[in-house]
């Protein structure tokens, strides 16, 4: 058995891409980018810059598919370079539950395999 295609989370990722604008807390400056993947817990993205673990970002994910804009905050819990891109890895510390729950099932609906 091939385990190099196997996730090994205890939140599997979907691999979807929703525009999301987003901002350090406090701060006027707005960034926009577009989901790497979305899991129970958090999403991933790509971005200009390297935040440091434990930054909160401000987010407003848009899911046109069903017109719908998703406010939430998250914590950066990891950076990553992937061919000279820098990815952010959040851990949502709000969400609307309601919120929550489209944005799973949406990604559900949409995700590439």
């Amino acid at each position: 058995m091939n385990q190099d295609n196997i996730d090994n989370r205890k939140y599997p990722r979907a691999k979807v891409e929703f525009q999301i604008n987003y901002s350090v807390e406090d701060s006027a400056q707005t960034y926009t980018s577009g989901t790497y993947d979305i899991s129970a817990t958090g999403t991933s993205f790509k971005t200009d810059a390297q935040y440091e673990v434990g930054t909160t970002l401000k987010l407003t994910i848009r899911i046109k598919e069903i017109d719908l804009q998703v406010p939430a905050k998250g914590v950066v819990v990891r950076n990553r370079v992937d061919e000279g891109e820098n990815y952010v890895s959040l851990e949502f510390s709000e969400i609307e539950y309601d919120d929550f729950i489209t944005l799973l099932d949406t990604s559900l609906a949409f995700h590439d395999d």
